[in-house]
């Protein structure tokens, strides 16, 4: 179980503390594991995946400053090839990020230019290996801020997104589509940002940016009809091919990739495994996903989820005989806030432990928006019944706006002892009370000895 930690460790220490991947701190800690792991064949994953983290997390490391032989103040445009379409910054898909290879100054003169480099653009629809021009400036911060972009050559493997989207972006054409959009694609092509907004500050934003609940949402609705109508191997392969499709046409955000890595890894590692390793693939194949604030986001939850919320729904079904689904959710949700909040605090300034609740209802209600957005694409009468849900949607977001945020860590670290307490004490009730009853709630257990 403790490996689903691992995939957590290696985010915050690559984004927080990247002087742990220093070859003089990190190679003796290797040798030692790799002596002791001799003795305990148990933590030879550990062993593997940490050298891989490491080599891989090094390499981007020296691969991604930017540099050029041109002072940074005269540069006045840049050529490069987009490395990952909008990613986030700020809590906004304002930009990109581009593997950079020349730039120019404002005599038309060309200079080298390598690594990579954030860049704030309005253009809304570039593609991962899309090579571009941007004209604007470098900020003080370290991105480039582009006044125009142009695409000077698409990617060959973008065609099919290059067809399939617009006639999409067409069928949402609305506030609620603008969301539909956001969930099936993760664009938002007219611009409406009044909902990730408020889920910034409610602390759900998560529940917008694609990862692996949206990828469930898909599989739960293809899969098994897929299995009916052509066998059980083909029909999970067509499943497969469908998850796929819908990653590429989401321009591989790092997070839904990661969740299409992990279930196809599943299939053939044990989960734990599985999880780890589908992040040591996400690095070989998008090496820079390690500076992805989604993709940081998705690892840390899912570690979250994995490692303790079973500890935690066992421990809210020992004292309350709440359903199944709900007590799930609870844990689900706590184990993620958990997780993540360390990470939401250190980049957003703030953070809602009322999200833990409130994020229950408004997973169950952004899963039944996507799922009809999906169906709207084929019946076109369900987009009024969007409008309907989006309505719903918005103004539950703007009540939960209103509830005071946290703005210093001390009540987080009230609220982990308060878990770490709550479950210890629900185990010692476990040892301790009577072992013919132990599978009865124990308020019911109460009422039954009264």
């Amino acid at each position: 179980m403790w490996y689903y930690l691992l995939p957590a460790i290696s985010f915050y220490l690559a984004l927080f503390f990247e002087r742990a991947f220093s070859p003089v701190i990190a190679i003796p800690i290797f040798i030692i594991l790799l002596i002791i792991s001799l003795k305990y064949n148990k933590i030879s994953l550990f062993v593997l995946y940490s050298i891989l983290i490491f080599l891989l997390i090094a390499k981007t490391e020296r691969a991604s400053y930017f540099s050029t032989s041109l002072e940074e103040t005269s540069v006045k445009a840049i050529y490069g090839y987009v490395d990952s379409p909008k990613s986030t910054r700020r809590n906004r898909d304002a930009g990109f990020r581009l593997n950079a290879v020349a730039v120019i100054d404002k005599y038309g003169s060309v200079f080298s230019a390598k690594g990579i480099i954030y860049v704030i653009s309005d253009l809304t629809d570039v593609g991962k290996g899309d090579y571009v021009r941007l004209d604007g400036k470098i900020e003080d911060e370290g991105f480039f801020l582009a006044e125009s972009t142009m695409i000077v050559k698409y990617a060959p493997f973008g065609r099919l997104r290059r067809i399939v989207l617009p006639k999409l972006y067409e069928a949402f054409s609305s506030d609620s589509g603008a969301l539909s959009s956001l969930l099936i694609l993760g664009n938002d092509e007219n611009g409406n940002t009044e909902l990730k907004d408020l889920a910034a500050k409610t602390g759900l934003s998560h529940l917008l940016s694609l990862s692996g609940m949206h990828l469930a949402i898909i599989s739960s609705m293809v899969e098994k009809p897929l299995r009916r109508l052509f066998g059980k191997r083909f029909g999970t392969c067509l499943s497969f091919s469908v998850l796929f499709v819908f990653t590429y046409l989401s321009g591989w955000k790092p997070s839904l990739f990661r969740a299409l890595l992990f279930r196809l890894l599943s299939r053939i590692l044990e989960s734990s495994h599985a999880f780890v390793f589908s992040e040591v693939c996400l690095f070989v194949l998008s090496p820079n996903s390690i500076s992805d604030l989604g993709a940081a986001f998705s690892f840390i939850s899912l570690s979250g989820i994995l490692f303790l919320s079973g500890r935690i729904k066992k421990s809210i079904d020992y004292i309350l005989p709440f359903p199944n689904r709900v007590t799930s959710s609870v844990a689900e949700s706590t184990s993620a806030i958990l997780f993540s909040i360390p990470l939401a605090f250190a980049y957003y300034g703030q953070y809602q432990l009322w999200a833990i609740l409130s994020g229950v209802i408004a997973s169950m209600m952004i899963s039944l928006f996507m799922s009809l957005s999906l169906a709207s694409i084929v019946f076109a009468p369900l987009r009024s019944v969007l409008d309907l849900l989006y309505f719903a949607i918005r103004k539950y977001m703007l009540f939960l706006s209103e509830i005071e945020v946290q703005t210093t860590i001390y009540p987080y670290l009230n609220f982990v002892v308060a878990v770490a307490l709550f479950i210890a004490l629900t185990s010692f009730l476990e040892v301790f009370m009577d072992k013919r009853h132990k599978h009865i709630p124990f308020l019911c257990r109460n009422a039954l000895v009264q």
